[in-house]
């Protein structure tokens, strides 16, 4: 078992109890619980710094975690370029290890506990989307290992798991750019449709900022899906009901990218076309554009990343954006290049490092509270932890396809273009 104390971030008395007892259960029966630490050959010996990546390599998600893991590819050779990492005063080569959970959360469960307690890898990057970081949560607290997910505010959070940290931004921080947006939107009253993904966390996001927005705003329709059923002929069920007279704002929200495209290819046979198409979940922008084409243009949704990072850079948020972008670039290509998902996990990388270095250790206890004390910039924006783990540092910017590209509309500092409404009456 590592030694120290655990790091204190809303850990509870019976959380900790509970997993003591495990421990001493399992002990007792001669069973294991494997620990970040104390299961593995240190790093200190060897000259490799070992890196396992868990997540949705194919299925559902696929489209979506196969950018994230290419931008761990990319930190990794990166590094590798540069002679290597710095871990207890000596440079050591990057190793990495992909492990595919196919868009399974439970097989993620598995992946993870093969990637610390038989490879005994010195870092973990997974808890790509809330699926994996909901099902992996508590293996990571019985194990010790932090984790830096890329997951929306949601119950795992709230627990006190001192182990679980995301760069997401968080509720608030999204509530306050989308309402200021939304706000600013020209005529109103503004009426709105919605459809969610029966996924709480977006639920709670979307449905609070429209109820900010103030009484000039409108929902004409709300209704929640499950999104793992999501076929065509459902598609149009919910998007008759949700056309009503006068809609100004489609508003959309699905984790699985191929429902998003589902959804706007819907719209369009059936010629649904309001003045804006908003989806939460423009994160994956390059994707939808490659499947909808011309289509795509005029969506707007929540994005971090956009081809012109200048001015974000520029603000001392973003470190190295540029060079992140040219390496992306070099390596696959601008589709992906100009796609969040590997940004965020390159920014997932120079963070849990950075604790690395910062304890001088892989001891899950250190590094977890090494975490809770960073305030830097990354790739993809400002991190710094607050007592829950959630990102408060960490903006979104709101984005619109324009011409086949994805711009920033909106913070307005940040803003690369300005936000054309409507851009078309009809589709293309």
């Amino acid at each position: 078992m590592p030694s120290g104390n655990p790091p204190k971030k809303g850990t509870s008395r019976s959380t900790v109890a509970i997993v003591i007892a495990v421990v001493i259960i399992l002990a007792a029966v001669g069973g294991g619980v494997y620990y970040y630490e104390s299961q593995k050959s240190s790093s200190s010996s060897s000259n490799t710094f070992t890196v396992a990546v868990v997540g949705p390599l194919t299925g559902a998600l696929g489209p979506a975690g196969t950018p994230w893991a290419d931008g761990v590819t990319v930190w990794a050779n990166a590094m590798n370029a540069q002679g290597g990492v710095l871990y207890q005063g000596k440079m050591m080569k990057v190793s990495v290890t992909m492990m595919d959970d196919q868009s399974n959360p439970a097989q993620a469960v598995q992946l993870v506990q093969k990637a610390v307690s038989g490879d005994h890898v010195d870092m973990l990057v997974s808890g790509f989307l809330t699926p994996d970081t909901d099902a992996i949560a508590s293996t990571i607290q019985q194990l010790q290992v932090p984790l830096v997910a890329n997951a929306a505010e949601d119950p795992e959070f709230q627990v006190g798991n001192p182990y679980l940290f995301s760069i997401y931004p968080t509720t608030a921080q999204q509530m306050q750019v989308f309402s200021t947006f939304f706000a600013g939107l020209s005529p109103q009253p503004l009426n709105i449709s919605t459809l969610y993904a029966n996924e709480e966390a977006m639920i709670t996001l979307l449905g609070t900022t429209i109820q900010l927005m103030g009484p000039s705003y409108h929902i004409l329709y709300n209704q929640t899906y499950d999104a793992s059923s999501l076929t065509a002929a459902s598609a149009d069920s919910y998007l008759l009901s949700a056309n009503k007279p006068n809609l100004q704002m489609m508003m959309i929200s699905d984790e699985v990218p191929q429902n998003v495209i589902t959804w706007v290819q819907e719209m369009k046979s059936l010629n649904i076309r309001p003045p804006i198409i908003f989806s939460e979940d423009m994160w994956d922008s390059p994707f939808f554009i490659s499947q909808l084409g011309a289509a795509a243009n005029g969506m707007i949704g929540q994005d971090n990343w956009a081809a012109n990072m200048s001015k974000a850079e520029a603000s001392g948020q973003f470190a190295d954006a540029t060079y992140w972008y040219q390496q992306m670039n070099a390596t696959y290509g601008h589709t992906i290049a100009i796609n969040q998902l590997p940004y965020q996990a390159i920014m997932a990388a120079e963070v849990e490092f950075a604790a690395i270095q910062k304890a001088g250790a892989t001891s899950g206890p250190a590094v977890a509270q090494a975490l809770s004390q960073l305030n830097m910039p990354t790739v993809d924006g400002r991190f710094q932890a607050n007592s829950l783990g959630l990102d408060i540092a960490r903006a979104p910017f709101v984005v619109q396809v324009q011409n086949g590209e994805p711009v920033i509309i909106a913070p307005a500092q940040y803003a690369t273009a300005s936000f054309v409404y409507p851009l078309s009456s009809t589709w293309p």
